[in-house]
Parts: C-alpha cells; structure tokens; sequence
C-alpha cells in the first residue's frame, strides 16, 4: 500500500532560524521511507515578482517580499493568494520523476512536501481544506532577542559589514511589521498566523 504524502507548513517569525526544525523533520521522515521536497515561499513570491536579480541588502528583499506577499494576498480577496503558489509548486513536484509503476493518478505518495514558511492565518485554512489530515502545521518559537540579532547579523552581512546598532534598528522595525502590517488589509500576520 502507498503512504500519503504529508504536508507540513512552517511557521516563524522574521529572524527564525528553521534549518534545525527541517532537518529534523527530513531526517525522522527518511527513516521511515520519505522523500523530502522543501518549497520555499519567499522564493516563489520572488520568482513571482520582479525581484532585482543583483545581490539586494537583506532588509530591503524582506521589505520588498513582505510588499509583493501582501498585494497577492489582497487579490485574492480571502488571504490565501500566495497558497496558489505554493499549491501550484506542489503540483509541479509532484508530477515530475514518478516512475511508471509507482504512479496512482498523479500521486507520488511517501513525500514530505515542507512549506517554509507561512505567514498568514488564511494560508493555514487552505491548506487545512485542500489536503485535510494530511497537512499538519508547526510553529517555530525563538526568543525575540536572538531573532533580533540573528537578523541584524544578516542584514550586516549583505551590506557588507559588521554589526551595528543602525542593523539592530532595521531588524526591529522589520520583527515588528512580520508580527502584523496593519492596516493593510489581509497582510502578512504572523502574529495571528502563529497559534494556528
């Protein structure tokens, strides 16, 4: 009998370190037979937009996806507009290098589909309606005084250069539009997104 596929989607807060939790979650899944595929949904919105494709300081790229995740998601009038994305990734993966006598109608099966990561309460309910007790979400919680600093770092590191207070300031003011963009409507809300 074939295994469902599984899908899980993450959610952290700006400056979460999730590798540890993905890894985790590949390597316990890979001792009982599943395959792993990780969509990463910055990456679609990115790909979605128009994104520079030159090295971009880290705190703009943050600004500038949150900017794109927020329009998708105002279009689609519920909140759940970036999950098309994702749901059409997903389909893609699934349809691509499954040999012929493992093949049931287009499903793969013994597959952790990983979304990294969720930011919106909406985005949760549609996955919860589209693969029901097959989808399962995690929330990541780290101290918001390492996230802080772990972003910082990063920040500094794409200009170029060491850690200073100006990067803790720009970390702080994104932690505090990734928890919720009020009042744009249906923006990114990790903070309401997160006890889901």
């Amino acid at each position: 009998m074939t295994r469902p596929d599984i899908y899980i989607g993450l959610v952290g807060a700006a400056g979460t370190d999730l590798e540890p939790v993905k890894n985790q979650i590949k390597a316990q899944f890979a001792a009982i037979g599943y395959s792993y595929e990780e969509i990463k949904v910055s990456r679609l919105i990115a790909s979605f937009s128009e994104l520079p494709q030159k090295r971009v300081p880290e705190d703009d790229r943050i600004r500038y996806l949150m900017d794109v995740g927020d329009k998708i998601r105002e279009a689609a009038e519920c909140g759940d507009g970036v999950i098309s994305l994702v749901m059409d990734e997903i389909r893609k993966l699934r349809s691509t290098d499954i040999p012929t006598d493992q093949a049931t109608n287009g499903f793969r099966g013994k597959t952790i589909f990983l979304i990294d990561s969720l930011k919106n309460p909406a985005e949760i309910t549609a996955l919860d309606s589209a693969y029901a007790r097959n989808y399962y979400t995690i929330s990541v919680y780290t101290a918001e005084h390492i996230r802080l600093e772990r972003l910082a770092c990063i920040i500094a590191g794409t200009k170029s250069q060491a850690v200073s207070n100006l990067h803790r300031e720009e970390a702080r003011k994104i932690l505090k539009e990734d928890e919720g963009r009020k009042p744009v409507k249906l923006a990114q809300d990790v903070l309401g997104t997160f006890p889901r």
